[in-house]
């Protein structure tokens, strides 16, 4: 990563490269879907079963170079000699350069005029009915009207690019937030018809603070439709890589083993037992809105273990442990083919994996650990298993 902290960049619409806000930085960064020097972006490498997140940020659809700089601005080619010595502005090298204000405000006009075609409802009135759906949603999680909410502007990126799949019913937002994600939300509208009936309500800061419930530091939050369920079987079906938590109820470690397995490119996730909520608005921002992409199904504790039912299903199942006579890690997957369907099985902080998950499993594996040191947070020790197959198999990513 590199960084030019304490410049302030004119107008990011008239770039030919991605403007991208990253709440709460103040620095510009350099960034990549297919990196200047490295490999190709995953979605090349890959062909996911799940619809892979591809970055269309708050910016024009007709961007353009300036012939010069000006308002303290400087030339988006010199940001990227600056940032990476050789490489050019074409924006056929598939970088991403986010211009950061140093104010944290990003001008999102064009020559000064707005083409808002989104209907908005400015509300000052904390007491709205029409604001009911945002209303103290603090621990909110499955809500009788079929709906889940989700805040922040990178949230609220991912949440567009699920599609069809989910339906954005309204949107509550400040006045500087809205001129910013003007030409975003503009773009999705009317290139997504599902989303063209939604609702834009305008408020200030402190009108959202008292509806949500809570200080709402990221200045948007979203309310949309959850998507149909899907079944255990059609999870197993497209999965190669699956990652299956057993019981876990922390939100931010559900969301965590999420973003983790979009990383890592696991295919799927399963929930077994009870389980956090993917859709919590916590979860969704823990995940960096990964649950919202990445495929999951819910399976009830039953007679049968889920390693057995995985097992039945052609899945190689590791149940992670720390026991101290379980298998290393490495040693287990290094002996895996690129071609075999692997489940990794992680349990709650504290009971770990049910006795039966790890019985029936194929391999009982553990990740050294340093003398005295028992185990590891759930989402980490995901992360570290997920990263020693990809590793061992690169395919697999």
């Amino acid at each position: 990563m590199f960084s030019l902290p304490g410049f302030v960049f004119g107008s990011a619409r008239s770039y030919t490269l991605d403007p991208t806000l990253l709440e709460g930085d103040r620095t510009l960064v350099a960034t990549s879907q297919q990196s200047l020097t490295g490999p190709a972006s995953v979605a090349e490498r890959s062909p996911s079963p799940f619809r892979p997140f591809s970055r269309a940020p708050f910016s024009s659809p007709e961007p353009s170079l300036p012939a010069t700089s000006s308002n303290n601005s400087i030339r988006a080619a010199e940001v990227v000699a600056a940032v990476a010595p050789g490489a050019t502005a074409a924006t056929s090298t598939g970088a991403n350069v986010r211009l950061l204000r140093h104010n944290g405000r990003h001008n999102a006009r064009h020559n000064g005029t707005s083409q808002w075609s989104v209907p908005t409802t400015p509300i000052d009135d904390p007491g709205d009915a029409r604001l009911n759906p945002f209303r103290n949603v603090k621990g909110q999680s499955v809500r009788a009207d079929g709906t889940f909410v989700a805040e922040s502007e990178l949230v609220l990126e991912r949440l567009f690019a699920a599609g069809a799949s989910i339906v954005v019913r309204s949107l509550l937002i400040t006045p500087a937030r809205a001129e910013r994600i003007e030409p975003f939300l503009q773009a999705q509208v009317s290139s997504q018809p599902e989303h063209e009936h939604v609702e834009v309500f305008v408020a200030p800061q402190a009108v959202i603070d008292a509806v949500v419930g809570y200080p709402l530091h990221r200045g948007v939050i979203a309310v949309a439709e959850r998507p149909a369920p899907r079944t255990p079987n059609s999870v197993f079906a497209l999965a190669r890589t699956l990652v299956v938590l057993e019981q876990v109820m922390d939100p931010d470690n559900v969301g965590s083993v999420f973003r983790h397995a979009a990383g890592f490119g696991a295919d799927a996730v399963v929930l077994h037992g009870p389980c956090g909520d993917p859709l919590y608005r916590k979860t969704i921002r823990t995940s960096m809105g990964w649950t919202l992409h990445v495929p999951y199904a819910n399976t009830a504790l039953g007679e049968q273990s889920i390693s057995a039912v995985l097992r039945e299903a052609g899945f190689t199942t590791l149940a992670l442990t720390p026991a101290g006579d379980a298998n290393d890690l490495a040693d287990v997957v290094s002996a895996l083919t690129p071609t075999d369907r692997v489940a990794l099985l992680l349990g709650a902080e504290g009971p770990g994996l049910t006795p039966q998950a790890i019985a029936d499993a194929n391999h009982r594996v553990r990740i050294p650990l340093r003398a005295g040191v028992d185990s590891l947070n759930v989402a980490t020790a995901g992360a570290i298993a997920l990263y020693a197959l990809t590793s061992a198999h690169p395919a697999r990513i």
